[in-house]
């Protein structure tokens, strides 16, 4: 088995390259080799700068989604990129495809990030039911300020690296250089490592020993507004109280407290449904069978209200026999007579006879006993 972190020595540059295929996920011996390689070329004397950089068609994706549900093995990935930021030597990462989550924490603690301008970078931790675990919520903050890293940390998304330029930004507040992207990536982060090299310019910038900038002008209405747009979701409510409350903090207080709200949100039963979820779709793309369509006559709906009574009508159209279920006899009813009300404005513009609007609605069978779903071929649910 080749090992999926190995080391190599070109001139005065280490370089750690990772290749664990598909998505050179943070794996225990990904994790491990990291440590070993800052460790190795920080010994040597000859080295002057490090470089982190992936095989394959991205730079570190996330973490190992096989380890999910496991017990963490050593060395635990905060304790890696504080090794990271702790290095002697700088450290270049070299970025291309999406880093994100802990790929992106690994580069948030390198003292230089460089990649290419199709890279694309996030924190989507909270769609996972999780905040970020590895300093993303201390190390952004001290890059692009509180308010940018909140809105990054709750939205989830992924952010091409072209969009950390322009109006808002200083040149170099994220990523010090950008590559065209038909650029070979490791020529140009080694000519970029050389050029500061030549010009004495290499120097060890760790993003921890930066203040958060307090750019946030109403964190009460802030916090609302997050709380209104998570709709019940913890993490992003846990996010947002999280980098408020740690704007004063040194990072090692402040990597403490985001470890243990990320701990209690990874052991939430929230965070659980949303894992099997994740996994269950990944799974369900790669399932080969072939499934032959069923018959279907019997459509049974769950909610009879607006939309509920809306299918209702475009199933009765149709042909079908629909069963409608609501919880009680009034929305029950309710819900019939919506029904019947498309129909009626049908009528009214000519569009169906009386005849036909009868034998659709000869098919609808109102119900409150859940019992009755049973014959059917098709549940909808549109509570």
């Amino acid at each position: 088995m080749n090992m999926p972190v190995t080391f190599k020595q070109q001139k005065s540059i280490g370089i750690i390259s990772i290749d664990y295929p598909p998505v050179n996920a943070l794996s225990q011996p990904v994790r491990q080799g990291l440590v070993e390689g800052i460790e190795k070329f920080e010994a040597d004397d000859s080295v002057k700068a490090i470089i982190i950089r992936c095989e394959n068609k991205t730079f570190i994706a996330g973490a190992d989604i096989k380890e999910f549900g496991h017990t963490p093995l050593e060395p635990h990935l905060p304790d890696v990129v504080n090794r990271i930021e702790a290095s002697n030597k700088p450290v270049i990462a070299s970025l291309f495809g999406t880093s994100l989550g802990g790929g992106f924490e690994v580069a948030l603690a390198c003292h230089y990030r460089v990649a290419l301008e199709s890279a694309k970078v996030g924190l989507p931790e909270v769609n996972l039911g999780l905040i970020p675990g590895a300093g993303g919520t201390q190390r952004l903050p001290r890059i692009l300020g509180a308010k940018r890293a909140l809105d990054m940390i709750t939205a989830g998304k992924h952010y091409p690296v072209t969009s950390f330029f322009g109006a808002g930004f200083e040149e170099s507040s994220l990523f010090d250089a950008i590559f065209d992207s038909q650029q070979n990536l490791d020529s140009a982060t080694l000519l970029f490592v050389n050029e500061l090299i030549k010009n004495d310019r290499l120097k060890i910038a760790r993003v921890g020993e930066k203040l958060i900038s307090h750019d946030v002008e109403d964190w009460q209405k802030t916090l609302s507004q997050i709380t209104k747009k998570a709709r019940g979701k913890e993490a992003l409510v846990v996010a947002a109280n999280l980098i408020m409350n740690s704007c004063n903090m040194n990072i090692a207080d402040g990597m403490a407290m985001e470890r243990k709200e990320f701990i209690k949100l990874r052991d939430s039963d929230q965070s659980a449904a949303l894992r099997f979820v994740f996994g269950a779709e990944r799974m369900a793309a790669k399932t080969s069978f072939e499934a032959a369509p069923l018959e279907v006559e019997n459509v049974g709906i769950i909610g009879g209200g607006t939309m509920g009574a809306g299918i209702a009508t475009a199933f009765l159209s149709s042909g079908f026999q629909v069963i409608l279920m609501e919880l009680n006899q009034p929305a029950l009813d309710a819900g019939e007579k919506q029904v019947e009300n498309h129909f009626t404005a049908n009528l009214s513009r000519g569009r169906m006879t009386q005849t036909q609007i009868d034998e659709y609605l000869s098919n609808l069978t109102p119900s409150i006993d859940y019992q009755v779903l049973a014959q059917c071929d098709l549940v909808i649910e549109a509570v």
